[in-house]
C-alpha cells in the first residue's frame, strides 16, 4: 500500500511520534494549523518554545561568575553556564564533562589585534582556564550576551567570536574551533560544539572591510567520504549559522554567507543559504498543500518563502533535511523540490536551478537565482515504499 498526498502533506504542520507514525502521516493530540491564523501561530511558536525551554533548564545549572574568582564545576550531565558581567553584556562559558572541574576567567582590557577586517565589539577579551584542563568535554561553549542598549545601532547579527592565537598575538575566526549561532531573541552569540574551553577569547565586528575569512583545510591526503567532510568544513569557514523562526522577519547582514536553520519536523528541517552585498529579511510561513502535485508525485512538506529581492551575484540556496522518518518511506534519491508557476496555478520541477541529492547527509540542496515564491517537496509515487 503506498502512501497519498494526503498523508505525506500533513507532515509539514504537524509533528509525529514516531518512524511509523511519520510513514502513515498519523497526527498526534499535539497537532497545530500554521500559516492561517497568524495569532494562533505566534502563541504556539512561543508555547513549544517555553516548554522546550524548561525542560532544558531542568539538566543546566546557572552560574554567575566574578572574574579572577574560581568557580567549581560538578562533573557528569549537569550542563553548566557561567556568566561574567562586562562592559555591553555577559561573557557566558558553557560547560559539561564527567568529571569535575575549576574554571577561572579573567578580562584583558589591553586585549591582542582583531581578525584582518575586523574590529572587538567588546573592548575586552576573555582568558578561561581550567585547572584540570579545558578538554575531553561532553559540551563546551562559549556565549556572548548583548545589551542592546549598549549597542544600539549595531547589526548584532554580524558578530563572531574570536580565538586568540598564542603564536601571533592575533585573534583568528576559524569554523574549527566551534559552530557559530546567532539567537536574535536572546540578543546572543552563541559559539557551541567547542572541543577546548582554555584560551582567550573575544567578540568581533565586521569593520566594514571585512572579506570571509580564509579556507584552512586539511583534505589533502584525505580519500572519499573524509575528502568531502574536510571540505565541507572548509566550506563552512566564516559562515554564521541563525536558528530561525517561521512567521517572522529573520535578518540576514550584507557580505556575511547566513544559513538560516528553521525547526524540524517530522518530515525534515529546512535551510535557506544566503549571501549577498545587501542587508535582508526572509520570512518562512509554512502552509498546508492544497493545490494536486505535479502528475505521479506526491508532496513531501510544502513550504512558502518570501525576501526581499537578491541582487546580481547574491548566493540563493534551499535546503531540506529530511528525517529518517521520510528516509524509511521513500527513496529519497528521488526526491525534488517543486515552484508555484503564479500564472497558471501549477508546479514546476524542472528548470529551477542546480540540484543536488547528498545522500550521507540526508539532503536535497537547491541552488536559485531567486528565493522568493511558493515551494514544495514531491516524490514520484513509484518512489514510495510500501507500509509494512
Amino acid at each position: 500500500m503506498a502512501l497519498s498526498a494526503l498523508q505525506l502533506a500533513p507532515v509539514f504542520a504537524f509533528p509525529a511520534k514516531s518512524v511509523g507514525a511519520a510513514k502513515r502521516g498519523i497526527l498526534d493530540d499535539s497537532h497545530f494549523v500554521v500559516g492561517l491564523n497568524r495569532r494562533t501561530f505566534d502563541l504556539q511558536i512561543r508555547e513549544d518554545k517555553d516548554k522546550k525551554e524548561k525542560e532544558k533548564k531542568k539538566d543546566e545549572i546557572e552560574i554567575v561568575g566574578a572574574f579572577g574568582t574560581p568557580v567549581p564545576l560538578v562533573g557528569g550531565k549537569k550542563k553548566q553556564d557561567t556568566a561574567f558581567k562586562s562592559t555591553v553584556g555577559k561573557f557566558e562559558v558553557e560547560f559539561s564533562a564527567e568529571t569535575a572541574r575549576t574554571l577561572t576567567v579573567t578580562e584583558n582590557k589591553t586585549p591582542g589585534t582583531p581578525p584582518k577586517g575586523f574590529k572587538l565589539l567588546e573592548p575586552s577579551s576573555f582568558k578561561v582556564s581550567f585547572a584540570e584542563g579545558g578538554d575531553k568535554l561532553t559540551f563546551g561553549g562559549i556565549d556572548y550576551i548583548f545589551d542592546p542598549a549598549s549597542l544600539k545601532g549595531v547589526d548584532l547579527s554580524k558578530s563572531q567570536v574570536a580565538k586568540l592565537d598564542a603564536t601571533t598575538k592575533a585573534f583568528i575566526i576559524d569554523a574549527k574551533l566551534g559552530e557559530l549561532e546567532f539567537e536574535a531573541d536572546e540578543n546572543e552569540v552563541a559559539f557551541k560544539k567547542v572541543k577546548d574551553l582554555t584560551g582567550e577569547w573575544a567578540v568581533v565586528i565586521p569593520d566594514g572591510t571585512a572579506t570571509p575569512p580564509a579556507n584552512n583545510g586539511t583534505a589533502g591526503g584525505a580519500a572519499g567520504g573524509e575528502k568531502k567532510k574536510e571540505k565541507e568544513k572548509d566550506d563552512k569557514a566564516g559562515q554564521v549559522e541563525v536558528a530561525a523562526v517561521f512567521g517572522t522577519a529573520n535578518l540576514v547582514a550584507p557580505n556575511a554567507f547566513t544559513n538560516l536553520n528553521f525547526p524540524k519536523n517530522a518530515a525534515g528541517s529546512l535551510e535557506v543559504e544566503l549571501n549577498g552585498t545587501s542587508a535582508n529579511q526572509v520570512v518562512v510561513a509554512p502552509i498546508m498543500a492544497t493545490l494536486p502535485p505535479p502528475a505521479g508525485h506526491m508532496y513531501v512538506d510544502p513550504l512558502t518563502f518570501s525576501r526581499s529581492p537578491p541582487a546580481a551575484g547574491d548566493t540563493n540556496k534551499l535546503d531540506y533535511i529530511f528525517t529518517e522518518g521520510i528516509k524509511a518511506a521513500i527513496d529519497p534519491s528521488k526526491g525534488l523540490p517543486g515552484k508555484l508557476d503564479t500564472a497558471t496555478n501549477t508546479w514546476v520541477i524542472t528548470g529551477l536551478g542546480e540540484f543536488e541529492f547528498e545522500q550521507d547527509e540526508n539532503e536535497w540542496s537547491l541552488k536559485v537565482a531567486d528565493v522568493n515564491g511558493v515551494w514544495a517537496l514531491f516524490v514520484p509515487q513509484a518512489a514510495v515504499k510500501a507500509v509494512v
